[in-house]
C-alpha cells in the first residue's frame, strides 16, 4: 500500500470516501421509495375483481334494444379491506358506445354469491338507427379498497344491427293509433314555479275581492240629515203614496184587506206628520178624540177621517167586504181630507 505523503492526497481519499458514501445513500433512498410504491400497488390486489360485460342478443333491427349488462365480481379476501365499485362507466357520455343510443339506465344492485364473494351489476337499454356491426368497447369500472383505487376493464362486445325486412308483396299497413301513456305528477315539475305563482296571485285576488266587499258594506249611510236636505211636508208624502196605492189596484186584485191596511196607515202617517200625535200606535178611538181637539177647519174633515179608519178597522178585524163604490170613495176622501188640512203658507209652511 503507498503511503500518504502530502496533503493533496489527503483531499482526494476524503472526497472519494464522501462520493461513495453519497452513493450508498441515494442508493438506499430509491430502492425504500420501489418497495413502497410496490407495496401499495399490492395492497389492491388482496383480492381479485372480475370485471365482466354481456349482451342479451347480438343482433338487432333498427330500433330494437338489447340489454348491456356491465357486472363485477368482488372476491374479498380475509382480514383485507372491504373492496366496492367506486366509478361505473359514464352512461352520460354519448361518444362512449361508439354510435350506440342509451335508452334507459337501472340503478346499481348488488348481489351476495357468498360470505367473502359479491357481485354488483348494472343493466344498459342500448338501441341504433343505422344498419352496421356495432363495437361495444372495453367499459372502465374503478374498483376502490381501503384507501387505494385501481381500474379495471371489461372485454369488448359485437353487435350486429340489421334493416328492418320489409315484404313487398304485403299491402301498406295502416297508421297505429296514438299511444296513450300514463300519467305522472313529475311531468309537471317544470311547471311548479308558474303553478305557484298563479295559486299566489289567485289568492291576493280572493282577498282582495273580500277586502273589498266588506270595505263597502262597512261605507256610512247618508241620510237626509246628513246630506241636509229639507225633509218632504207631510201632504206630499201621503198624496204621492196614496196615487201609488190607486195605481196598484189591490182591490181590483181582491186584496180587499191589503188595500184598507194600506190605506189606514197612510192616512195616520199623515196625522203624525202633520200635528205630531202618535196615530201609527193609537187605536181609532183615541185618533178621534184627539182629532176633535186639532184644526180640522171643518166637521167634514173629522167625518172623512171617521169614516175611513172604522171601515179599515172593519175589513181587518172583522172581515167586512165593502162594495168597490165604497173603496173608491174612501180613497176620494182621503185626499180630500190631506188637501183640507195640509199646512198652507199662511200657517207657517
Amino acid at each position: 500500500m503507498r503511503k500518504i505523503t502530502n496533503a493533496t492526497d489527503i483531499i482526494t481519499h476524503i472526497v472519494l470516501i464522501f462520493s461513495i458514501s453519497m452513493g450508498l445513500g441515494i442508493f438506499y433512498l430509491v430502492s425504500s421509495a420501489i418497495g413502497l410504491a410496490m407495496a401499495q400497488t399490492t395492497q389492491i390486489i388482496t383480492g381479485k375483481p372480475l370485471a365482466t360485460a354481456s349482451l342479451n342478443r347480438s343482433l338487432l333491427a333498427i330500433g330494437e334494444q338489447a340489454q348491456l349488462q356491465v357486472a363485477v365480481q368482488l372476491q374479498q379476501a380475509q382480514g383485507s379491506p372491504e373492496m366496492a365499485v367506486q366509478t361505473w362507466p359514464n352512461w352520460t357520455d354519448t361518444t362512449l358506445l361508439n354510435g350506440l343510443e342509451i335508452v334507459k339506465t337501472n340503478p346499481v344492485r348488488d348481489s351476495l354469491l357468498s360470505v367473502a364473494n359479491k357481485m354488483q351489476y348494472q343493466t344498459v337499454y342500448i338501441t341504433a338507427w343505422d344498419s352496421g356491426n356495432y363495437t361495444v368497447p372495453p367499459l372502465p369500472i374503478i374498483v376502490k379498497q381501503g384507501s387505494a383505487t385501481q381500474t379495471y376493464y371489461t372485454d369488448s362486445l359485437t353487435l350486429r344491427v340489421n334493416l328492418v325486412t320489409v315484404n313487398p308483396q304485403q299491402d301498406i299497413m295502416p297508421n297505429k293509433g296514438n299511444l296513450e301513456v300514463a300519467f305522472s305528477w313529475r311531468e309537471l315539475i317544470p311547471y311548479w314555479p308558474f303553478l305557484a305563482l298563479l295559486f299566489v296571485l289567485l289568492v291576493l285576488f280572493w282577498w282582495y275581492y273580500k277586502y273589498k266587499k266588506r270595505k263597502k258594506n262597512k261605507l256610512p249611510v247618508i241620510t237626509d240629515q246628513d246630506k241636509q236636505i229639507e225633509p218632504r211636508p207631510a201632504h206630499e208624502i201621503a198624496l204621492k203614496k196614496l196615487n201609488e196605492l190607486a195605481q196598484a189596484k189591490l182591490w181590483q186584485q181582491g186584496k180587499v184587506k191589503a188595500y184598507y191596511s194600506e190605506l189606514s196607515f197612510i192616512v195616520r202617517e199623515y196625522l203624525e206628520n202633520r200635528y205630531q200625535i202618535p196615530a201609527l200606535e193609537a187605536v181609532t178611538t183615541d185618533i178621534l178624540k184627539q182629532a176633535a181637539t186639532l184644526d180640522f177647519k171643518d166637521a167634514i174633515a173629522t167625518q172623512y177621517l171617521s169614516e175611513i179608519l172604522k171601515t179599515a178597522d172593519l175589513v181587518k178585524f172583522a172581515k167586512l167586504s165593502p162594495n168597490p163604490e165604497t173603496h173608491e170613495t174612501l180613497l176620494i176622501n182621503a185626499e180630500w181630507l190631506v188637501q183640507h188640512t195640509k199646512l198652507t203658507a199662511n200657517d207657517g209652511l
